[in-house]
């Protein structure tokens, strides 16, 4: 991402501009084109660029619906390490609720303590409530795996989870 496209974005995030000056002059209108999106969350994971994802997440309410793919980058996302927008990532596919993330939901969980900052395990925490709110029988299944974890936190976290879907 170009340095004017990211010096738009934070005109935008602060207000300096409205959305339809940013989409007026940003090199793709996000609007129109949601699946822009997708290519510049997949730029910055090819390039492993920390800064390009969170502009890219910054500008992404501004995408109508679900682009395709989607799913599939955030899933790819929320299992490396390189940059902090876990937590971010892990509410977007909450919010999504696509089968298809179960599985990076569950490697986010267990696979990257160290950003599970302060002990407290929030984003496999946050993991838990995104698989039960996609609910499906193989995400019982993660949640069930987790509960089964030595971590307090990760344990307590899942079981409550699996609780609320058994009622």
């Amino acid at each position: 991402m170009t340095q004017a496209e990211q010096a738009l974005i934070e005109a935008l995030y602060r207000k300096e501009i409205s959305r339809e000056e940013f989409l007026a002059q940003f090199p793709l209108n996000v609007a129109q084109h949601p699946e822009y999106l997708v290519q510049l969350l997949r730029r910055a994971y090819q390039e492993q660029s920390a800064e390009d994802v969170d502009y890219a997440l910054m500008i992404s309410h501004l995408a109508p619906g679900v682009p395709v793919g989607l799913t599939a980058i955030l899933g790819e996302l929320v299992v490396v390490d390189w940059h902090y927008m876990h937590e971010n990532i892990v509410h977007w596919l909450q919010a999504l609720q696509d089968p298809v993330s179960i599985d990076p939901l569950y490697q986010a969980a267990i696979e990257i303590p160290d950003l599970n900052c302060y002990g407290n395990y929030t984003i496999a925490v946050q993991a838990t409530y995104a698989l039960h709110d996609i609910g499906t029988e193989e995400a019982k299944e993660k949640l069930t795996l987790l509960a089964g974890s030595a971590i307090p936190a990760i344990r307590t976290a899942a079981t409550y989870q699996l609780q609320r879907l058994s009622s």
